[in-house]
């Protein structure tokens, strides 16, 4: 996705099987509206399809939804916790989460290092539950699934897996 515009047309031209006619429409939509990244998709779902097959394709552009602020509305725990691998994550108990608010929350998370700075961050808008914006300080927590994702700013991630107890 990070490829140049200008190296891009020429990516599609060495790894995929894509007509001249289709990557030449690809082309135009690249200096039509260069801020679409359609070659850029274009090469990004060709690859992945060929090398992993086409479910792996919508998987990925699942995931990718996901990592930039999108729903998780149908992707389930199993497949949170394979997208959020690499990031912070903790374990907190079931029944410590019931005294808990979301401040307290991204304070055990360690997704912030006071409360005030989780206080700030929320009254600035950059605090985020599974995706969604938390709006009030004393906001409750998600308690529909076995996995929360918090989110501070626009890409620091942090995972908390729910343990029975």
């Amino acid at each position: 996705m990070n490829i140049d515009d200008q190296d891009v047309v020429r990516f599609l031209k060495i790894f995929t099987f894509l007509t001249k006619e289709e990557i030449d429409s690809v082309a135009q939509q690249v200096v039509d509206a260069p801020e679409q990244r359609a070659a850029q998709k274009v090469l990004a779902d060709t690859l992945v399809a060929f090398v992993h097959g086409e479910q792996a394709v919508e998987e990925v552009k699942r995931s990718a939804a996901v990592l930039f602020g999108g729903s998780i509305e149908g992707v389930s725990d199993t497949e949170l916790l394979s997208i959020f691998a690499e990031v912070p994550s903790t374990s907190i108990a079931s029944s410590a989460l019931n005294d808990m608010q979301v401040l307290d929350l991204f304070v055990a998370a360690q997704a912030v290092k006071s409360k005030g700075e989780g206080r700030r961050l929320i009254k600035n808008g950059g605090a985020y539950v599974n995706n969604s914006r938390v709006e009030e300080l004393d906001a409750a927590i998600p308690r529909d699934r076995d996995v929360i994702i918090l989110r501070t700013g626009k890409k620091s991630y942090y995972l908390v897996q729910v343990t029975n107890g």
